[in-house]
């Protein structure tokens, strides 16, 4: 393999595990996020409710994307 195609595909696998990584933790921020709504006593109902399908729609979106970036690692590895 040329020593070009060899660098850009260590860089695009260091970039995923650097989007991999940074969605691991966006999503545990999430997660907490919603562990203190469920707790949260003083939260108003209404709004309870509507932070709760925001970050609800968060975390599957933030599940799909990295399924997708996984994706992208794997294939990377298996053309190196």
């Amino acid at each position: 393999m040329p020593a070009g195609v060899e660098k850009g595909v260590q860089f695009s696998l260091l970039q995923s595990c650097i989007i991999i990584g940074g969605l691991i933790l966006f999503k545990l921020g999430a997660e907490f996020l919603l562990s203190k709504l469920n707790t949260d006593k003083g939260h108003k109902m209404k709004n309870r409710k509507k932070s709760l399908k925001k970050v609800k729609s968060i975390l599957e979106t933030t599940k799909e994307v990295t399924i997708a970036v996984g994706t992208n690692v794997v294939a990377s590895s298996l053309l190196t």
